[in-house]
């Protein structure tokens, strides 16, 4: 009927089986099949893709797991902790080298900081009994020389000198005790609305060209060092004076939140420097030179401030608002009256 059809036969039996399909069922059996392939390649390709980026995300991860912790334990290293043994674990042999080199780094950091807070130390623990010495000497030269005559002058310039070699080596001392995690201290239940108010009284006692406000709750304790709490807040108070516009002004506030206290001082400024936020906790910063040289200060104040509120669990910030006044807040655990 001119219909095509098909035929397949062995080619060595010649009068063997044969096979006989119409052209017709052979085109729709193939039509049948490249449908099917095109329905299961629109369905499962983007499965297979996504297992595919999947997988490969997998195994970066996995892949880059030592340089993740790796990263971890460099950003979290500082003065305190270098000494601890590191936990990284190497799971490939590729990446031991790197793990010895950065546990090698880590043990010569620890080894420097020990190093320099031994010697930072030791030098100021050696020289305070020859600048003690150096100022009775001081001292009775002054007694010595006629009263007011030019060489009475220069030894009191001279005892002023000593005095801040001693202070600089009491406040380098202490910071070196504060590095090696060897600050004593004596904790008590201290009421820092009874010492805030006394210092303010202080204040209007020896700073009558200053303004003093305060916004203080009343009965607001903290469990710390009195002695080091004391020299925390007179630090930030005496940098507001020092830092302080002619005839301006310092307003103290101490206020409780929930478990915690807050205390700001905040003071205006002639000229605030650009870096102050950034750098105010670093040792010896006093700001630009030109405007500090008329501030007298060793630039170890807020560092021995940061220290002693690290000590105490409590946190320390300094910040510079929109009308260019400085704010240096101090938050801490609080305990009421009671507590």
């Amino acid at each position: 009927n001119d219909e095509p059809w098909l035929a397949v036969k062995f080619k060595e039996q010649v009068s063997g089986p044969e096979v006989w399909i119409k052209q017709n069922d052979v085109d729709y059996m193939v039509d049948q099949m490249w449908a099917l392939r095109d329905r299961n390649l629109v369905r499962v390709m983007p499965i297979v893709i996504i297992m595919l980026i999947l997988m490969t995300i997998y195994m970066t991860r996995l892949m880059m797991r030592p340089i993740g912790d790796l990263e971890l334990g460099l950003s979290s290293l500082d003065a305190s902790n270098l000494d601890r043994s590191s936990s990284i674990e190497v799971p490939y042999r590729e990446f031991e080298k790197l793990v010895k080199v950065y546990r090698s780094m880590q043990a010569r950091l620890s080894d420097s900081f020990v190093k320099a807070r031994r010697f930072a130390s030791d030098a100021s623990h050696e020289l305070r009994t020859p600048l003690t010495i150096l100022r009775g000497q001081v001292e009775q030269l002054i007694h010595e020389v006629p009263v007011g005559s030019s060489q009475q002058i220069r030894i009191r310039s001279m005892s002023d000198e000593v005095e801040r070699l001693i202070d600089i080596t009491e406040k380098l001392l202490m910071l070196s005790r504060a590095d090696a995690n060897s600050l004593v201290q004596h904790l008590s239940r201290v009421n820092l609305s009874d010492l805030l108010l006394q210092l303010i009284n202080d204040a209007h006692t020896f700073q009558s060209s200053l303004k003093i406000t305060s916004e203080i709750a009343p009965d607001v304790y903290w469990q710390c060092d009195r002695t080091l709490v004391r020299q925390l807040i007179q630090n930030l108070y005496v940098n507001a004076v020092n830092y302080n516009q002619p005839n301006g002004w310092i307003h103290l506030s101490l206020q409780p939140s929930s478990d915690m206290f807050e205390l700001t001082i905040e003071n205006p400024s002639v000229e605030v420097p650009a870096d102050l936020v950034e750098h105010a906790f670093d040792r010896f910063y006093r700001g630009d030179a030109s405007h500090a040289r008329h501030v007298d200060g060793l630039g170890l104040g807020l560092s021995i401030c940061l220290e002693i509120a690290k000590l105490h669990q409590a946190s320390l910030s300094l910040s510079i608002t929109r009308q260019k006044t400085v704010v240096a807040k101090l938050s801490g655990p609080l305990r009421r009256a009671g507590v």
